[in-house]
């Protein structure tokens, strides 16, 4: 994902394609705080945690968050660290770990789901992101150039 954004400048960080949706910034804050939130689930499932776990208010996260003060390349790399040790916390599991059941805003599910969730949840997000990065933030009708070599469109 650094590489992605690497070519990128801060303006195109702070591009949304419509006022009131999330900057380029956001969108990648979200996919770290996710994934936090995902692990840290699959983490007290696995661990044997009984109690129920509460969901997380996105549109909160990322207000609170101040993605809009980072670099873009910055939050690239973070999120490229968080995924990292999340894979290292799913390679650590023993076999029991992932039969564990715990309560998330669902009904009791086993930590294995959030292996197929934490994926499934990224990838969706990461085609989501794709898709919209692609119609709204790369459309050739937007300021952003598709060659991620080339300067923003004005």
């Amino acid at each position: 994902m650094a590489q992605l954004f690497a070519a990128r400048s801060e303006r195109d960080g702070n591009f949304r394609y419509a006022p009131d949706k999330w900057s380029v910034k956001e969108v990648v804050g979200h996919m770290s705080d996710s994934e936090r939130i995902f692990a840290y689930r699959a983490l007290r499932i696995a661990r044997g945690d009984q109690s129920p776990l509460q969901g997380f208010e996105q549109d909160d996260y990322v207000r609170e968050g101040n993605f809009g003060e980072r670099t873009l390349l910055d939050l690239a790399e973070e999120f490229a660290l968080v995924r990292a040790s999340t894979i290292a916390f799913f390679k650590s599991l023993r076999k029991e770990a992932w039969t564990r059941r715990g309560m998330a805003t669902k009904p009791k599910s086993p930590c294995a789901r959030w292996l197929l969730l934490w994926p499934g949840t990224n990838c969706t997000t990461g085609k989501f992101s794709r898709s919209v990065t692609s119609r709204r933030f790369l459309a050739p009708d937007s300021r952003l150039a598709l060659n991620a070599n080339a300067r923003a469109i004005t």
